[in-house]
C-alpha cells in the first residue's frame, strides 16, 4: 500500500503521516475486533464439537458394551444348540439300539420302544421349542445389532461432519491469523 505524503521542511508533512497512522490504526483495530469475534465464535463451535465428540465416544463405549453382552449371549446360545444337537443324536442312537434288542424280546422291547418314542417326541418338541426360541433370540439380536450399527454409522457421520467443520474453521482461523 503505497501512500504519498506531502513534503515539509523536516521531511514529510506530519499531519499527513499522523492521518495515515490514525487511519491504518482504525482499520486494523476494526479488523482485530472482527477477528476476535470470529475467534470467539470458532472457539464456541469447537467447544460444542468437542462436547458432541465426547458424548458420541461415551455412546460408542456403551454400544460396545451392549454388543459384547449380545455376543456373549449368542455364544451361549450356540453352545446350547450344539449340546442339544448332541442330545438329539444320543437319543436317536438309543432308539436304534432299542429297536435292535426288540427282536430278542418283543414284549419288553415294544414297551421300551414306545417309551423311548415318547421321550424322542418330547425331545423333538423341546428341540423345536428351543429352535424357535433360538431363532427368535437370534432375530432380536440381529435387529438390535442392526439398530446399533445404524446408530454407530450416524454417530460416525456426525463426528466426521463435525471434524470437517472444525478443520475448516481451524483453517479459516489460521488463515485469518496469518493475514494479520
Amino acid at each position: 500500500m503505497a501512500t504519498k505524503f506531502r513534503k515539509s521542511f523536516f521531511g514529510f508533512n506530519s499531519d499527513d503521516v499522523n492521518d495515515y497512522i490514525n487511519k491504518t490504526h482504525k482499520e486494523h483495530s476494526e479488523e482485530v475486533t472482527v477477528l476476535n469475534e470470529n475467534i470467539e465464535s470458532l472457539s464456541d463451535s469447537l467447544s460444542v464439537a468437542e462436547t458432541n465428540l465426547r458424548k458420541i465416544a461415551s455412546e460408542n463405549a456403551q454400544l460396545q458394551a451392549k454388543l459384547k453382552v449380545y455376543t456373549d449371549k449368542y455364544d451361549e446360545i450356540e453352545r446350547l444348540a450344539q449340546n442339544i444337537g448332541k442330545l438329539y443324536v444320543v437319543a436317536n442312537a438309543n432308539a436304534k439300539a432299542i429297536m435292535e434288542s426288540a427282536e430278542s424280546n418283543i414284549d419288553i422291547s415294544k414297551s421300551e420302544v414306545e417309551k423311548n418314542f415318547k421321550n424322542a417326541d418330547d425331545i423333538q418338541k423341546s428341540l423345536l421349542n428351543t429352535r424357535a426360541e433360538i431363532t427368535k433370540t437370534a432375530a432380536e439380536f440381529s435387529e438390535r445389532l442392526d439398530g446399533l450399527l445404524r446408530d454407530l454409522e450416524i454417530a460416525k457421520t456426525s463426528v466426521s461432519d463435525n471434524e470437517k467443520s472444525s478443520d475448516q474453521m481451524i483453517e479459516e482461523f489460521n488463515s485469518l491469523i496469518k493475514s494479520i
